[in-house]
C-alpha cells in the first residue's frame, strides 16, 4: 500500500487544474533541506498528510476515469443525434463534480500546509510558506525582471556602502509592494475557482480578465519603477 500510495501521488497529483490541487507538500518540505532533527519532527504529520491526500486522490481519479469513459461513449453516439441542451446541463454538473473533487485535494494541502508551517523551526517557516504559495500559484509568485536587475546591480564591483544600502532599500520596497499585488492576483484566481460557474466561464479558471489585467498592469508599473530607480 505504501508503494502504491507513493506511486499514485507522484503520477496523478499533477492532473489537477485548481490552484493548490497539484501541490505535493512532501516536495515542498524536501526543498527546505531540513536538518535531520527538524525533518524527524515532521514525520508523523507528513504520514497523516499522505494518507488523507491519497484518499482525496483516489476519489478524484475515479471521477476523472469515469468522465473520460463517458466522453468516449458520447463521441461514439454523436451520429445518432444528441440533445445538446441536455448535454450542456450534464457537462456543467460534471464540471462541478470535478471542481469539488479537486477542491478536496487543495483543501488537504491548505490545511496541512498550516500545520507544517507551525511545526517547522522558525527560521524555515517563511521559506516554506513562500514555496507553498509559489507552488499553488506559479503564474503569480514568480521571479520578475526587476528581481534579476536588482540582484545584478547589487553584485557589481566597486559599489560603496551608501549605494548598496540604496539598492537594498529599492529591493525591500519593491518586494513589499509586489507582495500585495501578487496576493490580490491570487485572490482573483481563487474567487473565480470558488464561484458557482468556476472555470466554466468563458475566461476559464484564471479569473475575470479585467481584474487580472489591472493587477498585471500594476505589477508592470512596480517593476518599471524599481528598474528605473
Amino acid at each position: 500500500p505504501l508503494v502504491e500510495r507513493a506511486h499514485r501521488r507522484r503520477t496523478t497529483i499533477n492532473w489537477g487544474s485548481m490552484s493548490g490541487e497539484s501541490v505535493d507538500l512532501l516536495d515542498v518540505v524536501e526543498g527546505l533541506r531540513l536538518e535531520s532533527e527538524a525533518a524527524a519532527g515532521l514525520a508523523q504529520l507528513l504520514e497523516q498528510y499522505q494518507r488523507e491526500l491519497d484518499q482525496a486522490l483516489i476519489s478524484r481519479n475515479a471521477l476523472m476515469d469515469q468522465q473520460v469513459e463517458e466522453f468516449f461513449k458520447l463521441q461514439e453516439g454523436m451520429e445518432e443525434g444528441i440533445d445538446w441542451e441536455e448535454q450542456g446541463k450534464k457537462q456543467m454538473e460534471e464540471w462541478k463534480k470535478s471542481r469539488d473533487a479537486g477542491k478536496q485535494i487543495a483543501d488537504v494541502n491548505q490545511r496541512f500546509s498550516k500545520q507544517i508551517a507551525a511545526s517547522l523551526p522558525q527560521e524555515h517557516q517563511g521559506k516554506f510558506e513562500k514555496k507553498f504559495r509559489q507552488a499553488c500559484f506559479p503564474q503569480v509568485y514568480r521571479e520578475t525582471l526587476a528581481d534579476r536587475v536588482i540582484d545584478t546591480a547589487s553584485k557589481l564591483e566597486g559599489l560603496d556602502a551608501t549605494t548598496l544600502e540604496g539598492i537594498k532599500g529599492i529591493r525591500d520596497s519593491f518586494t513589499r509592494e509586489l507582495a500585495g499585488v501578487n496576493d490580490r492576483h491570487a485572490a482573483i484566481i481563487t474567487e473565480s475557482e470558488n464561484s458557482e460557474e468556476g472555470g466554466m466561464m468563458w475566461w476559464g479558471p484564471g479569473g475575470d480578465p479585467q481584474k487580472v489585467k489591472e493587477v498585471r498592469e500594476e505589477r508592470k508599473r512596480l517593476e518599471e519603477k524599481a528598474i528605473e530607480a
